[in-house]
């Protein structure tokens, strides 16, 4: 009787880690963090950020952050900020794991009042898709941010460029919900196995013990 039930409890903890959903958790990745510091003057850097591998890529230029703005790219156009994208320039993020929600973007320096070129638009495209186009919404003399609603699932790429010479912003990161690797799901779902057969097995010896004392 006692061994029926132990197998029981067994193949329940493996149903239980077999259908349980991975918990999910929403992180904030923030470009003006100074362990992206490191980008500067290279078309490609790599780095792992709370679980996320991000693969950042330049086009037209190279890449430079700053402190306070976050990732651009250093490109010839003279009319844009060395330190932001401009025109005939392109900022890549290829992600890994895939984001499994993708909820904001955040730009920096990019305004409704800039000097030649008036109120100020960015593109970005998810996956590899078509570009979408946004507009500033603050004054030069405000804080020059703007953030972008995307609630878009299954996020492996994020590339980013400027619609016209002299409309240059910066990246400033994005927030997403990620998954757990497939590793530790597993590492979880053995470890129950583990105890449960742990179990299984001091239950025998007690039995064994029981029976060489009668």
């Amino acid at each position: 009787m006692k061994k029926n039930v132990c197998w029981a409890i067994l193949a329940l903890i493996a149903l239980i880690t077999l259908t349980v959903s991975p918990v999910s958790a929403t992180t904030v990745i923030d470009f003006t963090s100074p362990i992206y510091s490191g980008a500067t003057g290279n078309t490609t850097f790599a780095v792992v950020d709370q679980g996320i591998f991000n693969n950042l890529t330049a086009s037209g230029g190279v890449l430079n952050w700053t402190p306070g703005g976050g990732l651009g790219i250093n490109g010839p156009t003279s009319l844009d900020d060395p330190s932001e994208i401009g025109l005939l320039e392109v900022l890549g993020d290829g992600l890994v794991p895939p984001l499994m929600t993708l909820y904001d973007i955040y730009l920096g320096d990019i305004y409704t009042s800039e000097f030649l070129t008036g109120t100020e638009q960015a593109q970005y495209r998810i996956n590899g898709g078509a570009w979408i186009t946004v507009s500033a919404v603050t004054p030069t003399s405000g804080s020059g941010l703007l953030t972008i609603s995307v609630n878009l699932d299954n996020v492996s790429q994020i590339d980013f460029r400027a619609t016209k010479l002299g409309s240059d912003f910066s990246v400033r990161g994005y927030s997403a919900e990620v998954v757990p690797e497939m590793s530790t799901i597993f590492l979880s779902g053995t470890g129950l196995l583990g105890l449960g057969l742990w179990a299984q097995i001091n239950i025998r010896r007690r039995r064994q013990r029981e029976q060489q004392k009668t």
